[in-house]
């Protein structure tokens, strides 16, 4: 028998860079390239904005304030929400990434990447043997 479902707490990555919106175009191209990460949420007082990208990042002059941009919008879930409907939701909604809240605060991110490697180990835990009669001709 299986464990329990995993939740996004037990596949995000906890505690991710965030910025503000003042924060600018080219600071926050700078910040991703730096961390090797390709999405920043984006968080005001008022709450969370947005996720930047590099492909919203991409052709904006350096000096625009990130609040400005057309961010890209994320499925907002609690840490305890079960894997398989996060993945549902993201697929509902066509979106590539999961933002996870705690008291309001950003606690992790959970992308489209992320899903496809977590999806790359369970096949092999499933087909240790790896590929047999795969022929595409």
């Amino acid at each position: 028998m299986r464990d329990a479902m995993p939740t996004m707490r037990s596949v995000m990555t906890p505690f991710p860079q965030v910025v503000e919106p003042t924060v600018t175009a080219g600071a926050a191209r700078a910040l991703m390239t730096a961390q090797r990460i390709h999405h920043l949420p984006v968080v005001a007082a008022e709450g969370f904005l947005g996720v930047a990208t590099a492909t919203v990042l991409a052709g904006v002059p350096a000096s625009q304030p990130v609040g400005e941009l057309a961010l890209t919008p994320a499925v907002e879930v609690p840490m305890s929400m079960p894997l398989d409907r996060v993945l549902d939701e993201l697929a509902a909604r066509r979106l590539d990434v999961a933002v996870a809240f705690k008291d309001e605060r950003v606690a992790g991110i959970f992308t489209l990447v992320d899903a496809c490697r977590r999806f790359a180990v369970f096949l092999r835990q499933v087909y240790p043997g790896g590929p047999h009669g795969d022929s595409a001709a």
